[in-house]
């Protein structure tokens, strides 16, 4: 029980930042940082298309915003590793 009330507890977290991420892009559209951790909230939400979404948007602000370029890389990466893992041998 005490796992299934961390993992809600983390979950509302998440929640909670994505709403105040998009809020804040809401009322300025050029927070780099803002769009970076829309992406990380959505990310951690499982919301992976959506993540990559605000991580693009990000790159789009601020060329230059690491954490948006590693979280793609990292993103991409582990969904052809998932892609790739899923396809039937022969």
């Amino acid at each position: 029980i005490a796992k299934d009330i961390m993992m809600s507890a983390r979950r509302l977290k998440h929640e909670e930042a994505l709403f105040h991420f998009t809020r804040a892009l809401e009322l300025d559209p050029r927070l780099s940082d803002a769009a970076c951790g829309r992406g990380r909230a959505l990310q951690r939400l499982g919301h992976l298309q959506e993540a990559e979404s605000a991580y693009v948007k990000a790159l789009e602000i601020d060329p230059e915003n690491a954490e948006a370029q590693r979280s793609i890389v990292a993103l991409r990466s582990h969904h052809l590793l998932a892609v790739t893992s899923e396809k039937p041998a022969r």
